[in-house]
């Protein structure tokens, strides 16, 4: 999963090549997003093509809290 880290920016637009927009997180004036894509590629360029910056893409290599609460991996 990667996650979109930019300056605010108004709407998505839908884009096929972005398997799945996760969800979104506002801070002060910047917006993150987090999609399911094949790679950060595909992530810039459904920036790109939605008019939007996607200013940093960082992989999400693993997922914390309740569910994995006690399970350790190493």
């Amino acid at each position: 999963m990667l996650t979109v880290g930019g300056d605010f920016y108004a709407s998505m637009v839908a884009s096929p090549s972005v398997v799945a927009a996760r969800c979104d997180y506002m801070s002060g004036d910047k917006m993150y997003c987090v999609h399911e894509a094949p790679s950060a590629d595909v992530i810039y360029r459904h920036a790109r093509e939605g008019g939007f910056p996607a200013d940093n893409v960082t992989e999400v290599t693993a997922f914390i809290g309740p569910a994995t609460a006690g399970v350790a991996t190493v």
